[in-house]
């Protein structure tokens, strides 16, 4: 716990997108799109804690010629908003939702590994 906490705080700055987009969808909520106007399926990847959408950043190069590869920084984490009421997976995922319905994005295919494996089970 420790450990997430120090790197919650420690990672990108909020103002320090590196490539990022950013939404407001009632929090600061920055993501990496591979292609915001492609028509190809789209894949939703989530980072574990501690962590941001940068630990998957490889995998979506590898895979944004098959995809629209959609990978957010978690609220809390990375340059999205870091003080927020609910860290639950429940609230991660209602947070989500807010971002794709802002971003026009109805079907997905979604991966996650720790605590975004429970977002996208929740």
């Amino acid at each position: 716990m420790a450990a997430s906490t120090i790197m919650r705080w420690k990672s990108l700055p909020n103002g320090e997108l590196d490539g990022k987009q950013m939404a407001d969808v009632g929090l600061r909520f920055a993501y990496y799109d591979s292609n915001p106007h492609s028509t190809l399926p789209v894949l939703l990847l989530i980072h574990g804690s501690p962590g941001s959408s940068e630990v998957v950043r490889d995998l979506a190069a590898m895979l944004k010629d098959e995809f629209r590869v959609v990978a957010p920084d978690l609220p809390g984490f990375g340059a999205s908003s870091r003080d927020i009421p609910d860290y639950s997976f429940h609230a991660h995922a209602r947070y989500l939702v807010k971002l794709l319905d802002r971003l026009h994005i109805r079907k997905l295919h979604a991966a996650g590994f720790s605590m975004g494996g429970g977002v996208v089970l929740s």
